[in-house]
């Protein structure tokens, strides 16, 4: 199969408007945001992200290092941008991985028309884990994981399912555990930071330090539920970022 394919699996056929792309979280494919693409329909063209040890690329290892993910989605991704306006939308991993590559995609002067982080703490803030989930025991995990609420009950009770879905988990929690924010120029990318008013692990203080990293200007929304609110808010979230990029599209076109 196309490489590129591989990245972008069953993405809609390709026209002239807005792109957004949506960076899955820890465990998660393409298929958590399949669903988004009718409801933001005339606004974006949603393409859904695989990165590899998922659905359909689970033969192939996931990777452990946020700076090897971002190393080997950025070709795919700038094969697909080509000339054409995009976004980038990233949960928890992929909200890491969004900014990343927002910042590799700036230095190569073609950076995003908005960067959508939700879930996530601000880059530059120390990361504090005295039991990283990256080395924590299979059932260690697996408690974790059922603590987040993001994985159905069905899932974590197949052995057969979780023989597939721990390695992935594990190498995601691992990238976003050992990261490094590096310093580098400022983006001149409006981003909008959003979060979850229970979401333990990504407390409402550490969202607004997003601004820090950008001259554009940054909008924080915060939303009831833990770290999974992006699923129990859709409709919100996605007005959100709809009204986003028409103001991103309008800006573009000045």
């Amino acid at each position: 199969m196309n490489t590129d394919r591989r990245w972008f699996p069953g993405s809609p056929a390709e026209t002239e408007g807005m792109q957004l792309f949506c960076l899955p979280h820890g465990g998660a494919g393409a298929s958590a945001y399949r669903s988004w693409r009718g409801r933001l329909a005339g606004t974006a063209d949603v393409v859904p992200v695989q990165p590899p040890g998922r659905e359909g690329r689970c033969a192939e290892p996931a990777e452990w290092s946020m700076t090897a993910m971002t190393e080997q989605f950025l070709e795919p991704l700038r094969r697909r941008v080509r000339d054409r306006p995009y976004a980038i939308f990233g949960h928890s991993m992929g909200a890491l991985l969004g900014y990343e590559v927002t910042v590799a995609m700036a230095a190569a002067g073609r950076p995003p028309e908005l960067l959508v982080v939700s879930g996530a703490s601000a880059p530059q803030l120390p990361v504090v884990k005295e039991h990283p989930v990256h080395r924590m025991s299979e059932d260690e995990l697996v408690g974790h994981l059922r603590e987040l609420a993001g994985t159905p009950d069905s899932v974590l009770r197949n052995a057969d399912l979780l023989e597939m879905l721990v390695p992935t988990v594990r190498a995601d929690f691992a990238a976003c555990e050992t990261y490094v924010h590096r310093p580098h120029p400022l983006l001149d990318v409006p981003l909008l930071v959003l979060g979850g008013e229970q979401d333990a692990g990504v407390p409402v203080a550490t969202l607004d330090p997003w601004g820090e990293r950008t001259t554009a200007g940054c909008a924080v929304h915060t939303f009831p539920g833990g770290h999974f609110f992006h699923f129990d808010r859709t409709d919100q979230v996605l007005s959100l970022i709809a009204g986003a990029l028409t103001g991103s599209a309008r800006g573009a076109t000045r």
